[in-house]
């Protein structure tokens, strides 16, 4: 009775989401903004603003969110909003508009609106225009997420005053966004979040956006001043799902799980396919495990199940009661793989125990085969190999190098007779901080996956629900883990294909009294009579009656005595219990902790026969990607592991050597004045260096006196260009002013420096005086010079004008003069 009630309310909360919306709520900055991530940097920045790992800033969903259920209380408190009707067509049933649309606490599912990060106008295309330059290695040096973060933004700095005086230690810094584009200083800067919402909520969500004129850090001190706006769906600008199969960003064609060729699918025939997925996550990712503040590193199979079920639950016709969905999600006859940590190609799993690395030769080693009595004896390990020679340092123990265990990393090792290879990858994570408010305000902090990193799993199904399950993977809108309805968790497919699972040339071919490995690609869950174990004697015992390695029943101290030897010398299995935890969504509880065996934990077999083993899953609860094991052998896995190496974390370098014009040909507008910028940042430290390099020599060093510097000094304050245009007409005011200095020497000394840096200076020859280009930036600007800047002078050229180009650089003149003259200043102090 309690669970056919269950099932009612879940169905009419599935039909009350069903009709959703999407549209897009766009923010424009009315003054600065910070919108602090929780990072400070010592000595330079207190509070930093949020910003993607291009330097983009954005305002986080969560963040937004939150200022609009704020702004939605404020009117529903004032009785600007009744009770609504529910959307069921229930006349006496009223639905709390508040809680409608940002849900709440014990909610079966997701409801309400569905907020994703607000990103700058362009975003998307700014943002695969950096992806462009940053493959490219002959331009990618001279722009960094840093330099891209301060075209955006500025550090401003703030003190406590008393009675006058700054207190002491009050001193704060805090980066602020700024309120006008750097594209356009006439246009203010524009962040668009995409939002899906339900049906007929249009109304509210502008009022509520109306009512939002401030959000981020000292909104009470002049900053976060915004206008907000709601377009609904039929009025906004760009409305694309992005969370189907995903569009490939070459040539924006959808992608489609490939089938292998010569393979055809008969859904009378009983095959078993293995489909290969590869997910992207789009947003950071929580998922818990048995820390509320922490989150797995991998999605794991059970989340990729419940999804596809509400997908399946969400379409009309469809129910709990179906065939389709018993065979689908609940009696095992599809297996849903954990999906680990991957490169786009490789599918990375728990490191097995027994691969272990010297501390500090970092060779790697079968740890199972190490021996005291064998170090102390300096015997062979394998009778037909030396594995172990004390004479050979990079595997001798001793002095430190010790093995260890490779905790928390993922590989793909492959290992036969003819190649061994191992790739190592860590999935990257990072830590989010946010701000609860109201009266149980808190600071907190939660460990996340960090975006853009790709995880591959595999489906196991049958061949007659193939055409059923592809279906669902494309209209499955993917967010795993946690805050779904804001900033986490949302993936999608990149690509996929899918091949047939028992190959007669993939099966595992085992010989009699063949050592055989076991080790467990993710956690395991085992039953005896008794329940739940961990004990390493009766788990080894099922999982090898489950492959087929020890007959049913049999002895497993005798088996165990054999793999030993008399003298015991290896160790039969090397095991690490886990505890398994579940959250229960009906309930709105975490589900009893189940004891388990942890992944990467390894069990040494002696084959009683020869065999083909077809079977990847032991244990229990294999539909949701627990107990999956890799088989090794054992002769394959000597002590000394000489394997070719590569950490994928470090080494995986994207960079090309394109051709310079037709990258920069492909950038959009706001991408060039980007790339255009951190250009000229880059050329004026240049220009700036070699003054004062060529300064620093005591033969150029100035020897007029501090009051004749602090002269000079004042006239170029006075004549600093305040555009472009007008720098040459300045720089004829200065060096007239120059000119006027009475003092013979000083005043030779400061126009021979005027120009030997700048340009011209008045002579009996010339009158006329100008701004040289080829003196400020010191090189020779024709094409076949190999200096930096020339080449970034040409880089600029190719971006814009060359009139615009030696207009601003000319403009830099007055700049550059006041930090020659303040070096020279403080170099007659101290010297």
């Amino acid at each position: 009775m309690i669970w056919d009630m269950e099932r009612e309310r879940q169905k009419k909360g599935r039909k009350k989401m069903q009709n959703k919306k999407q549209g897009e709520i766009h923010i424009t900055l009315y003054s600065d903004l910070c919108t602090g991530n929780g990072y400070s940097y010592y000595g330079t920045i207190d509070s930093e603003a949020e910003h993607d790992e291009f330097g983009l800033p954005f305002i986080p969903a969560r963040r937004l969110k939150g200022c609009l259920r704020e702004c939605a209380e404020l009117l529903s408190d004032s009785g600007l909003w009744g009770k609504s009707n529910d959307e069921s067509g229930n006349a006496e049933k009223y639905t709390d508009p508040l809680n409608y649309l940002f849900g709440m606490s014990a909610d079966v599912g997701t409801k309400g609106i569905r907020i994703e990060n607000a990103y700058i106008s362009g975003y998307e295309q700014i943002k695969k225009d950096l992806k462009l330059i940053k493959e490219n290695k002959q331009i990618q040096k001279y722009i960094s997420p840093d330099e891209v973060l301060d075209i955006f933004s500025d550090v401003k700095a703030q003190t406590k005053m008393e009675n006058g005086v700054a207190d002491d230690n009050s001193l704060r810094f805090t980066r602020i966004i700024h309120q006008f584009s750097p594209f356009n200083k006439e246009n203010r800067l524009d962040f668009i979040a995409k939002v899906e919402y339900p049906e007929g909520q249009e109304i509210k969500l502008k009022q509520i956006c109306k009512a939002l004129r401030h959000m981020g850090m000292n909104r009470n001190r002049g900053l976060g001043c915004v206008k907000c706006e709601f377009k609904a769906e039929d009025e906004a600008d760009n409305i694309e799902d992005e969370n189907l199969i995903a569009e490939n960003e070459a040539d924006n064609v959808k992608c489609k799980i490939q089938i292998s060729k010569d393979m055809v699918i008969n859904e009378n025939l009983d095959q078993k396919l293995n489909i290969t997925i590869f997910f992207e996550n789009l947003g950071p990712m929580i998922i818990s495990g048995d820390d509320k503040n922490t989150t797995l590193n991998y999605i794991p199979g059970k989340a990729v199940l419940g999804a596809l079920t509400g997908t399946y639950l969400s379409e009309a016709g469809h129910s709990a009661d179906d065939e389709e969905f018993v065979r689908l999600f609940l009696n095992g006859d599809t297996i849903y793989s954990d999906f680990n940590i991957s490169d786009g190609v490789h599918i990375f799993a728990p490191a097995p125990s027994f691969l272990n690395k010297m501390k500090k030769s970092k060779k790697y080693v079968n740890s199972l085969k190490y021996s005291e009595k064998h170090v102390s004896d300096n015997k062979d390990y394998d009778t037909d190999n030396k594995d172990y020679d004390t004479d050979n340092k990079d595997y001798d123990p001793a002095n430190g190098n010790q093995p260890k265990k490779l905790k928390g990393k993922y590989i793909n090792l492959e290992i036969n007779k003819d190649n061994r290879k191992v790739l190592e990858y860590e999935p990257k994570q990072r830590i989010i901080y946010h701000h609860r408010r109201c009266n149980d305000a808190l600071l907190y902090s939660q460990t996340a996956l960090k975006e853009g990193q790709i995880f591959g799993g595999n489906i196991i199904c049958n061949s007659k629900d193939y055409k059923l399950l592809s279906g669902l993977l494309k209209n499955t809108n993917f967010r795993f883990g946690k805050s779904k309805t804001a900033q986490y968790g949302q993936c999608r497919i990149i690509k996929g294909f899918v091949d047939e699972l028992f190959k007669k040339d993939v099966k595992f071919q085992v010989e009699k009294n063949e050592v055989i490995y076991v080790s467990l690609a993710s956690k395991g869950i085992f039953l005896d009579e008794y329940g739940y174990t961990q004990e390493s004697k009766k788990v080894y015992q099922i999982i090898g009656e489950q492959l087929g390695l020890l007959n049913n029943g049999a002895d497993v101290s005798e088996k165990i005595g054999e793999i030993q030897g008399k003298e015991k010398e290896y160790p039969f299995c090397s095991i690490q219990s886990a505890m398994i935890y579940g959250y229960s969504g009906v309930w709105n509880l975490r589900k009893p902790p189940i004891a388990g065996i942890e992944s990467g934990s390894t069990f040494i077999y002696q084959a009683v026969e020869d065999k083909d083993i077809d079977k990847y899953y032991v244990g229990e609860r294999n539909l949701e990607g627990f107990g999956k094991v890799a088989l090794y052998k054992g002769k394959d896995l000597p002590y000394k592991l000489e394997i070719e190496f590569k950490n994928c974390n470090t080494e995986n370098n994207d960079t090309k050597a394109e051709n310079i014009d037709d990258t920069l040909k492909n950038l959009s507008v706001g991408v060039k004045e980007i790339l255009k910028q951190s250009l000229y940042k880059v050329l004026y430290q240049n220009m700036l260096e070699r003054i004062l390099t060529e300064m620093a020599n005591d033969s150029s060093k100035l020897r007029m006196s501090p009051s004749t510097i602090g002269r000079v000094n004042l006239m170029v304050k006075e004549t600093l260009p305040k555009n472009e245009n007008e720098a040459n007409d300045k720089y004829k005011d200065f060096v007239k002013r120059v000119a006027s200095i009475k003092r013979d020497n000083e005043r030779e000394e400061a126009l021979k420096i005027v120009g030997r840096f700048f340009g011209s200076i008045p002579s009996k020859e010339k009158e006329n005086v100008d701004l040289d280009i080829k003196k400020m930036l010191g090189e020779s600007l024709d094409q076949d010079s190999n200096s930096e800047n020339a080449r970034l002078y040409s880089l600029l050229c190719q971006l814009t004008d060359e009139k615009e180009v030696n207009a601003h650089i000319s403009s830099l003149w007055g700049e550059l003069m006041l930090e020659l003259l303040a070096n020279q200043k403080y170099l007659k102090k101290f010297n």
